[in-house]
């Protein structure tokens, strides 16, 4: 993960940040406002993973739209320009535009949650969590990294089967052995956890965090920028309706705040970079 401010300021910024712009994307459901969250995610997304993003986007969230647009113009039958007709099925312009922007919303809703996945760590969350909600977050937090752990043992098990000289042709006596292996290691590895916790004091008054994330004066600022930002956006009354036929309203101001709003990582993380070559060509 390269440089990136929403890494360095308070995780509370950070998350109130994430939860505005995710708001936004699904209550605004308008599809300039989705393509402008959409955009602004992508490019977030881009400048932390990289290419890895991209793969996310187009193996997981482009599907997903897809059959939105699909499922919507299919069985949603209301609006009043008929489009063709699918057999007895009419396809009206205002289910696809519906779908259509059902799926921009989605989308980028979507790569909005993989960025905070990349942002907010497991620490970070029981760092927010931790004092108010520790069971939650403690599980919230194992949760996040069971799977990506879960698949990594699994395959240190196929590896030393191999090394052993085990047959890979009984695929299902072999995958089931693997199954247990992999659910015996996950239960005396909840168990040693929640010892080494209890042993740590976790969830008790006064105990410190792993990492000290203090409030400085620029996630202050931040938090107060995204939170004129926000105000902006949700009262300059940006509305979408495709039923019975399309309406829309709002203002430019709305839409700037919330260009601005989305825009904001991409754009600090770009001045830092600025800055930061800058100095080294100073050197």
């Amino acid at each position: 993960m390269r440089r990136d401010v929403l890494d360095n300021i308070n995780p509370t910024a950070a998350l109130v940040y994430f939860a505005v712009v995710i708001c936004a994307a699904v209550i605004l459901f308008h599809p300039l406002a989705s393509a402008l969250s959409l955009a602004a995610a992508l490019a977030y997304g881009s400048w932390l993973r990289g290419a890895r993003s991209m793969k996310y986007f187009f193996g997981f969230a482009v599907p997903i739209g897809l059959i939105t647009v699909a499922v919507n113009a299919l069985f949603v039958h209301r609006g009043l320009t008929v489009w063709f007709y699918l057999g007895d099925t009419q396809i009206t312009w205002e289910a696809v535009i519906y779908g259509g922007c059902a799926a921009l919303m989605i989308a980028a809703v979507l790569m909005w949650f993989y960025d905070m996945s990349v942002v907010m760590t497991s620490d970070k969350f029981i760092y927010v969590f931790g004092r108010i909600l520790p069971s939650a977050s403690l599980m919230f937090s194992m949760t996040m990294r069971f799977v990506p752990c879960f698949v990594s043992r699994a395959g240190q098990i196929a590896q030393a089967r191999r090394a052993l000289g085990c047959s890979d042709g009984e695929k299902v006596r072999g995958g089931l052995k693997t199954v247990s292996v992999m659910t015996t290691w996950a239960l005396e590895n909840s168990i040693d956890t929640a010892d080494s916790m209890k042993a740590r004091g976790y969830g008790r008054p006064g105990r410190s965090c792993y990492r000290a994330y203090g409030w400085r004066g620029g996630d202050i600022v931040f938090l107060a920028a995204a939170a004129v930002l926000g105000f902006l956006v949700f009262a300059s009354g940006i509305s979408f309706q495709c039923y019975p036929r399309v309406q829309h309203s709002g203002d430019l101001i709305g839409f700037m705040a919330l260009a601005a709003l989305c825009a904001a990582p991409v754009i600090l993380d770009a001045r830092e970079e600025i800055i930061w070559m800058y100095s080294k060509s100073k050197i």
